[in-house]
Formats: structure tokens, C-alpha cells, sequence
């Protein structure tokens, strides 16, 4: 696992990364970059919804 020196990654409170707030248990193996977050339901309406164990939205960010 690679990790970061803390002065180039910034951790919030809850453990969860600077901007993104997301933990590392919430990343998966493979993930898909749409461009715009506006396209993230609709490309995750292709796959199972029961699987979906993530749903984080902050600022222009948002990660399913």
C-alpha cells in the first residue's frame, strides 16, 4: 500500500482525506472517472445498486 508523508496529504478529523472526505475502506480496486459529476448516477445506474457501499459529496466532488 503507498502511503503519503502528512505534508502532502491532508486528513480530516473523521480519518477521511482533505477535499474528497473520503477513507480508505471506501476506495475500491478499480475506479471510474466520468469528468463531470453530474454523470456519476448515471453511470452508476449501470451497475448493481445493491452493491453501491459509498455515497460522498463534497464541494464539486462526488464519489459512488
Amino acid at each position: 500500500m503507498k502511503t503519503f508523508p502528512a505534508s502532502q496529504l491532508i486528513i480530516n478529523g473523521d480519518g477521511s482525506a482533505f477535499h474528497l472526505h473520503l477513507k480508505p475502506e471506501f476506495l475500491a480496486d478499480k475506479i471510474i472517472l466520468v469528468g463531470d459529476q453530474d454523470r456519476v448516477n448515471i453511470v452508476a445506474s449501470f451497475f448493481d445498486e445493491g452493491s453501491i457501499e459509498c455515497d460522498v459529496q463534497s464541494r464539486e466532488f462526488h464519489n459512488r
